[in-house]
């Protein structure tokens, strides 16, 4: 378990975690927090790799990778390197929390803007989840249950809400716009896929 709570103006960090006793074996943690330009309150991160072996916490490549689909992430996150695509908080008042369990999993986060809460669990080998938020005050949540399975969501603007919850599937959920919400924001809305392993992309725009 690994807590990175920054306050303060200058709010800049880079790490590597590895842990190589009991289950907690060879993981790697990559991060860059940074709030100088966006006033007083800093970024808080919380990482969970206590349940993993191998499992990597790095940011979420460019919209060019994406776009591509979740697949493709699967395949080409090896020749990725997650020293130099680290998991990022730039802005103030961000908040994220990441939990990986299972062997060679894999988190990804980026947020950039002001405000936004990002929660990341996956459970099983070998899967991804992601979260990506330029903008301000979004909440997002990934949950992604099983082997070998992609869970993306972006979220471009404000004010937006929305939980993925992904079990035999690979998607990506984009949301472009503003208050765009699933359900009860509060309760983080609650949109669930289940496929037989296919890939699904949905975009919301408002």
């Amino acid at each position: 378990m690994f807590v990175v709570p920054v306050r303060g103006v200058v709010a800049i960090a880079a790490l590597i975690a590895s842990y190589s006793f009991g289950a907690a074996d060879e993981n790697k943690l990559y991060i860059v927090q940074d709030s100088t330009l966006a006033g007083p309150i800093g970024n808080t991160l919380f990482v969970d790799q206590s349940s993993s072996q191998g499992s990597t916490v790095m940011g979420v490549p460019d919209d060019t990778t994406l776009i591509s689909g979740p697949s493709s992430i699967n395949a080409s996150t090896s020749a990725l390197d997650p020293a130099t695509l680290p998991a990022v908080q730039i802005g103030s008042g961000n908040d994220a929390a990441i939990n990986l369990s299972g062997a060679l999993s894999l988190g990804m986060l980026s947020q950039t803007g002001n405000g936004n809460a990002a929660i990341i669990d996956v459970s099983g080998d070998r899967s991804i989840g992601a979260v990506r938020q330029v903008g301000d005050r979004n909440t997002g949540k990934v949950n992604v249950a099983g082997d070998d399975l992609t869970g993306i969501l972006i979220q471009n603007g404000h004010d937006n809400s929305q939980t993925l919850n992904v079990t035999n599937a690979n998607v990506t959920w984009t949301q472009n716009g503003n208050n765009i919400t699933q359900g009860d924001a509060s309760a983080f809305g609650n949109p669930s896929v289940i496929s037989n392993g296919a890939t699904v992309i949905v975009t919301q725009t408002r």
